[in-house]
């Protein structure tokens, strides 16, 4: 019994890990769409289906911070400090989708979940560009403008989030339905 319930775990574990460096790979394949991303999703999926829900947000958090570092080798993407805040604003999107999440995994939960973890992002984000850039003055009129000029991009991140949430979270639950291995234990 307890090989058994390893064995899934490993299973289980083995092909989330393999999903969240795909993602992390699309993120850089996609990244010409403005802000199509499937990075807040990857942690919506792991907050839906993993046991221990803080890994959905540890490993959207390592997918990003891979995909930077790639990008930062073989593009010439610059790490600058302020990205600390986007970090930020998707773990705190994230805790929103796990709050959500909390008591019961559906996937129209999912979907708010992605909405409102991409209007968080949005919010902090865009808050950081503001405060610790030099693009728009800082006053109450240029924090204005810099939330009015970002969205073009909450759109892609918006679109981004509920697109790769429907895919991935109704994808594994398809796959889940016909592997047994990869379904959660009740225990």
């Amino acid at each position: 019994m307890y090989i058994c319930a390893v064995e899934k775990n490993t299973t289980r574990i083995t092909f989330i890990l393999a999903g969240i460096l795909v993602i992390a790979f699309l993120r850089l394949v996609l990244l010409d769409f403005a802000n199509f991303a499937p990075i807040a999703a990857a942690g919506i999926f792991g907050i839906f289906f993993l046991k221990k829900k803080y890994w959905g947000i540890i490993l959207a958090l390592a997918a990003i911070f891979l995909s930077d570092l790639v990008l930062s080798y073989t593009k010439g993407y610059s790490l600058y400090s302020a990205r600390i805040i986007d970090y930020f604003g998707l773990a705190i999107g994230l805790g929103f989708a796990w709050w959500i999440l909390r008591s019961k995994q559906t996937m129209i939960r999912a979907i708010g979940a992605a909405s409102i973890g991409s209007l968080a992002f949005f919010v902090i984000s865009n808050f950081g560009v503001w405060m610790m850039g030099n693009l728009y003055p800082k006053t109450l009129g240029g924090l204005l403008t810099c939330y009015e000029m970002a969205i073009p991009f909450y759109r892609g991140t918006l679109i981004g989030d509920i697109f790769f949430t429907t895919l991935f979270v109704g994808a594994f639950q398809l796959l889940t339905a016909k592997v047994p291995q990869l379904q959660m234990e009740d225990n």
